[in-house]
């Protein structure tokens, strides 16, 4: 499957771990979210999914990205910081 097909951005050891980092192209917002989850939970510890191929994840996160969702759906928009990140991932 190629990037454009599963709209996930390629990171570091594989990127699938225990959040979902919603981004967009052109986002400078979403380059400080990375540093935050790459605080949290290491560089490839989580999966970042570009919305900006797909329109139903457009439409869902166009006006909220970056968004940072945890593995039980749980999801904190921008602006977020890592202890919020660190409480959204303990739930």
């Amino acid at each position: 499957m190629t990037r454009e097909q599963n709209n996930l951005t390629p990171l570091a050891g594989g990127g699938t771990g225990k959040a979902k980092l919603y981004t967009g192209l052109e986002c400078h917002l979403c380059q400080l979210a990375r540093d935050i989850l790459d605080e949290v939970l290491g560089p490839g510890g989580y999966r970042e999914v570009c919305i900006s191929d797909n329109a139903e994840l457009k439409e869902t996160y166009g006006t909220r990205i970056p968004v940072v969702a945890s593995a039980n759906g749980a999801e904190k928009n921008w602006p977020f910081s890592t202890g919020q990140v660190r409480r959204l991932l303990a739930k």
